[in-house]
């Protein structure tokens, strides 16, 4: 699960982003050797966490697909993410080649990180061409002779395994032809120009921190080592190639805006998510109570500061703030007229009117699985007693009571509940708590 944190004090809208943390299995080759590690500094340089873990190096896409340790790992998560890298060159060969052994392994691989986890996402790592191309390849296949044309070819057949799999693209190797263009004092390849310097893992872990976080590495402290001014350089070209081009590169983020307010009444309080394309949302009032209900009204067992949290959930997604709501306590057991509550169809709105010349006692509260309702007058017309939940919601239907009348409860979830006296248009409310 994805998740994000806001606090609120006291429904100022004052808003503190906490520390996002992700996890991340990486699959590739030497490509891939030590940049986890380099992400997960970066990251943490700029607020965020990387909790990661690799597979062997030296693979092909196909020794991956068919490896028992691959599955294995797959399923050792859960992952929000799962790095899947062709050996350097593969994904630029001829188009015999690739459709052959590279596009069906990549389906293999994505299919086993969704049927593992629907909710792990591929991300397909598009390397960079060779400094100086492919020379070895190069006559059999001519896009492999120079870098542009065999980064043009990595660029499709990795955008093609992207949107053929609803996966991610990291556009590793276009962030390293931006930074070639623009940069060309910094150099990116060691010395045998294929594999990356410390300025090229440095590159390719800007532009793996934007994909993974869906934030700009521009600002970064940490820099691998390198000097500043070259980290500057760098943390721009990934930040422009990943960000100018989301689409392009198959990213779409499940994004909530998580907020919500509330109206406090003595004890009672109606809170309002601001969010209502959620799947489900969880209220926890920090009274040990939840609910469920988009915009529920809460009664609290005594005045006092809690903190109340709302989770959100869309998808695989979740996100959650939380604020401190002061409950005062209550002169009576009422509610006048509240102004801002959504009612469902089957809510009540009460008015302070009590039952004339009628003392009304509920007990045992808190209540297990009766209650008992006690009547200190014997000619009682009409009198009916019925139970509802903080949202309004009716949970037991009006029941004629008499003197003393026994109700069972057990079919009723535990949590607090306005106990309704009502007589022709009189009512009178008691609050009342079931705990199991």
């Amino acid at each position: 699960m994805k998740k994000a944190f806001a606090a609120l004090v006291l429904c100022l809208p004052l808003f503190i982003f906490s520390q996002t943390t992700k996890r991340v299995l990486f699959m590739g080759n030497s490509y891939t050797a030590g940049l986890p590690d380099v992400i997960a500094d970066l990251a943490k340089s700029l607020g965020d966490s990387l909790i990661w873990s690799d597979g062997s190096g030296g693979q092909t896409i196909k020794n991956h697909a068919e490896s028992p340790h691959t599955i294995q790992m797959i399923q050792q998560g859960p992952w929000d993410y799962v790095v899947i890298q062709c050996q350097s060159q593969e994904a630029a060969f001829n188009p015999t080649y690739v459709q052959t052994n590279v596009f069906p392994y990549a389906k293999i691989l994505a299919d086993t990180i969704r049927f593992s986890d629907p909710c792990a996402k591929p991300i397909f790592y598009m390397t960079w061409g060779r400094k100086n191309g492919d020379q070895t390849n190069c006559v059999p296949w001519p896009p492999m002779c120079t870098f542009e044309t065999m980064q043009m070819q990595l660029r499709k057949n990795y955008l093609t395994m992207a949107n053929n799999h609803n996966a991610f693209c990291s556009p590793v190797g276009m962030a390293w032809r931006n930074a070639r263009q623009y940069s060309p004092s910094i150099e990116l390849y060691d010395h045998d120009e294929s594999h990356p310097s410390q300025s090229g893992v440095y590159l390719t872990a800007c532009t793996f921190y934007s994909v993974i976080f869906g934030k700009s590495a521009m600002g970064a402290t940490y820099t691998n080592n390198i000097p500043n001014h070259n980290a500057d350089s760098l943390q721009y070209s990934a930040n422009k190639i990943v960000f100018d081009s989301l689409s392009t590169w198959n990213i779409k983020y499940d994004t909530l805006s998580v907020s919500f307010s509330s109206v406090v009444r003595n004890d009672s309080v109606q809170f309002t998510s601001h969010n209502t394309t959620a799947d489900s949302v969880l209220w926890e009032f920090g009274d040990g109570t939840r609910s469920s209900i988009l915009h529920p009204l809460h009664v609290y067992p005594h005045a006092g500061h809690f903190t109340v949290n709302l989770t959100l959930y869309k998808g695989c997604n979740q996100q959650m703030t939380d604020t401190i709501v002061e409950a005062f306590a209550s002169k009576e057991d009422t509610i006048t007229n509240p102004k801002d509550t959504t009612q469902p169809k089957d809510s009540t709105t009460f008015i302070n009117t009590q039952i004339a010349q009628n003392q009304v006692e509920l007990f045992p509260n808190p209540a297990n699985e009766t209650i008992q309702i006690s009547l200190e007058e014997n000619n009682v017309d009409d009198l009916h007693f019925s139970m509802i939940n903080l949202s309004g919601v009716e949970v037991l239907a009006p029941v004629h009571i008499t003197q003393s009348t026994v109700i069972d409860i057990r079919q009723i979830e535990p949590g607090f509940y306005l106990g309704v006296i009502k007589q022709n248009d009189k009512v009178e409310t008691k609050r009342l708590l079931i705990s199991r």
